[in-house]
């Protein structure tokens, strides 16, 4: 049964960096379990659907980290100097 689910697009869904092909393959063959295949378009569509699903886990996984982290705040460039509270007429002189 493995055997039929054989796909040589394994390579472009599982980042080896990231993931561990047998844990894909494992994933694979859950999905396509859920189907009873009967032609190679279907098999094909099923094994297309555990990819696309398989990417999309990893997509979510990526998203929620980068989200996670703490932002920079973005500086907004030389902020002017404030004046002071008793710095009234130095404050009405530089507007005028």
């Amino acid at each position: 049964m493995s055997s039929l689910f054989h796909y040589a697009g394994e390579a472009e869904t599982v980042v080896n960096v990231l993931e561990d092909p047998e844990d894909y393959k494992a994933f694979e063959i859950a999905v396509a379990s859920d189907f009873d295949v009967q032609t190679a378009v279907e098999r094909e569509l099923v094994l297309r659907l555990a990819s696309l699903l398989w990417r999309l886990r990893l997509a979510t996984a990526i998203d929620i980290r980068a989200t996670a982290r703490p932002r920079k705040r973005r500086e907004r460039g030389p902020s002017r100097p404030r004046a002071q509270f008793g710095d009234i007429k130095a404050f009405s002189t530089a507007r005028s």
